[in-house]
C-alpha cells in the first residue's frame, strides 16, 4: 500500500471536512481517487513509541526461544515417534530384563530427541514470522513519520507558494533516504553522520532544520528549490552571469526561512538583491 495526498487543481492539499485531516488515498487499490480517507498523522505518529515497544517485546521473546531450544537442535523426530509408539506397549514385565532396560533408555532418549526437534521447527518458523512482522512494522512506522514530517513541511506543502516544485511524495522519495526514525523520533544523516542543531549542537536538529541544512548542501539544490523571480543584470550562483536575483521589495516580502533560504541558494552574493 502506498499513500497519497489528495490535492486540488492548485496543487494544495485537500482535507476532510468535519475533522480537517488532510485526505489520502491508496495509489495502488483506489488509482481513481475515488475512496480517499482523512488522514491524522499527529495520532498515527503518536502511536509509533508503542510499536516500537511491541516489536521489543517480540525480540526478547524470540531470543529466549533461542536460548532454550539450542541444546536440542540435532533431533530426529521419526526415531522419537518410534520410541513413544514402543514404550506405549510395554509391560511391566518386559522390564525385569536388563537388556530390555537399556533398550527402553536408548528409545526414551530418541523420543526426547525426536520432541525437541519438533519444537526446534516450530520455533525456527515462530522466529522467522516474528522477523517478517518485525520488518514490516519498522517500515510503516518510518513510512508514517517521515511521510507526514515531507507533507508538513515548508518546503512542499503551500502549492503554489511552496519553497519547492516537489511534492510532498516525490520529496519523500528523493530525500526520504537522509532521515532514519530512531527512538520514535526523525533524525537527519549527511554522509552517515547525524544531523546537529546550528542554534544548540548538542542537541540534534528537528525535520526542519535537518531539511534546511540537507537541501542548502545538496548539489542539486537548483532543482529541489523553487526558481525565484529573475532580474536583468543578474549573476549566477557561482558568480556568472545569467544567474537569479531578485528586487529588495520582493526580498523584504519573503519571511525569515525563506530569505535564510534564498541568500544561501545564491551563496550570499551582493547582487542577488536588486534596490
Amino acid at each position: 500500500m502506498a499513500l497519497n495526498y489528495l490535492k486540488d487543481e492548485t496543487g494544495l492539499l485537500k482535507t476532510d471536512e468535519k475533522t480537517g485531516h488532510p485526505l489520502v488515498f491508496d495509489d495502488e487499490k483506489d488509482p481513481e481517487k475515488k475512496n480517499p480517507f482523512p488522514l491524522d498523522g499527529i495520532s498515527l505518529y503518536g502511536k509509533i513509541p508503542a510499536l516500537n515497544e511491541e516489536a521489543k517485546s517480540h525480540r526478547l521473546k524470540a531470543k529466549e526461544f533461542e536460548t532454550k531450544l539450542e541444546a536440542y537442535k540435532d533431533l530426529d523426530p521419526v526415531k522419537a515417534r518410534e520410541a513413544i509408539e514402543s514404550l506405549k506397549n510395554l509391560k511391566a514385565g518386559d522390564l525385569t530384563k536388563a537388556e530390555d532396560v537399556e533398550k527402553l533408555k536408548k528409545e526414551i532418549m530418541t523420543a526426547y530427541e525426536a520432541k525437541m526437534s519438533d519444537v526446534q521447527k516450530a520455533y525456527e518458523t515462530k522466529v522467522s514470522e516474528l522477523t517478517t512482522e518485525l520488518s514490516q512494522k519498522d517500515q510503516r512506522i518510518y513510512d508514517l513519520a517521515i511521510s507526514d514530517r515531507f507533507a508538513r513541511s515548508k518546503y512542499f506543502s503551500g502549492g503554489e507558494k511552496s519553497l519547492s516544485t516537489l511534492t510532498p511524495s516525490m520529496a519523500k522519495s528523493y530525500l526520504g533516504s537522509y532521515f532514519k526514525v530512531e527512538d520514535g523520533k526523525v533524525v537527519g544523516y549527511v554522509n552517515g553522520n547525524r544531523i546537529m542543531s546550528r542554534g544548540n549542537p548538542v542537541e540534534l536538529a528537528d525535520f526542519e532544520e535537518a531539511l534546511d541544512i540537507i537541501i542548502t548542501n545538496h548539489p542539486e539544490k537548483d532543482f529541489i528549490l523553487r526558481a525565484f523571480p529573475g532580474g536583468s543584470g543578474a549573476h549566477g550562483s557561482d558568480g556568472t552571469p545569467g544567474g537569479k536575483s531578485i528586487t529588495r521589495t520582493q526580498f523584504n516580502a519573503m519571511d525569515d526561512v525563506a530569505k535564510q533560504v534564498y541568500l544561501k541558494s545564491v551563496n550570499y552574493r551582493s547582487d542577488a538583491i536588486k534596490d
